[in-house]
């Protein structure tokens, strides 16, 4: 998953770390979706293990975004938006981790409550490795919230993901797509970590198709405008008076 977060001051940031100085929650919703993040994967190149090499020339230069969506659209983009990031900040805050271990939570199939009193290798036996260093991070960090609270809270992060999905593809204004959130198997993903909370294959298929369709028809529209200003730029003769110098210049 491509992440996207608002940058703190004071800091410096290495080369490879790519900050879009966007001052909305509204191009936050875009960009951190499902729909911007298949577009990513698509066109950016990999750092051998798998891991996504962001390039904004290839992936956000050529992402097409929303051409136009009403007031209430935008309104909702932008406040979904708010409350994803919000959330996602105050999560991690409380289980004191990362962003990269939070979303390995995020796309844990196996994440549950897990019974009080149980033993690790029955915790890992039943809900699996991940879930197990979950248990073991919040049980041995200070001031870290308890399984529940944090269980709690990946699910509703996978709820606020999936809405903010749905507000996206609604200001593309593309609704009859079924977006399909559930656990699959992501193919661009290394063999024994491809397993990921997403929308469907038919999905992400059906979306990269209009996103290099409307890419397309931007970029017909943006050369017919070109085109357009700099014929009337420049001067041309008078179609009367081929020739004729003395004859005023028509534009």
């Amino acid at each position: 998953m491509t992440s996207f977060i608002y940058s703190i001051p004071n800091l410096v940031y290495m080369h490879k770390l790519g900050v879009f100085p966007l001052d909305s929650y509204f191009y936050a919703s875009i960009l951190s979706s499902s729909i911007h993040n298949e577009w990513a994967w698509r066109y950016s190149s990999t750092l051998g293990t798998g891991t996504i090499n962001y390039s904004p020339t290839a992936c956000f230069e050529t992402f097409s975004f929303p051409q136009e969506q009403s007031p209430e659209v935008g309104a909702s983009l932008e406040q979904i938006g708010e409350k994803y990031y919000i959330h996602r900040q105050q999560l991690m805050l409380k289980m004191q981790l990362g962003l990269t271990k939070t979303y390995n939570q995020f796309h844990n199939k196996q994440l549950a409550v897990i019974p009080d009193g149980l033993p690790e290798n029955e915790i890992e036996k039943k809900y699996g490795k991940e879930t197990l260093n979950l248990w073991r991070h919040l049980s041995r960090t200070a001031n870290a919230c308890s399984v529940s609270e944090a269980v709690a809270g990946i699910f509703e992060l996978r709820r606020l993901h999936k809405a903010m999905d749905e507000t996206v593809l609604k200001a593309y204004g593309w609704t009859d797509i079924n977006l399909a959130h559930d656990f699959y198997e992501v193919e661009y993903l290394p063999e024994n970590d491809r397993i990921r909370y997403t929308i469907s294959p038919a999905a992400r298929r059906e979306i990269l198709k209009r996103l290099l369709e409307l890419n397309h028809k931007i970029h017909a529209r943006e050369i017919a405008t070109e085109n357009q200003t700099e014929s009337a730029s420049k001067p041309r003769k008078s179609k009367k008076q081929k020739g004729s110098a003395s004859q005023p210049l028509t534009f």
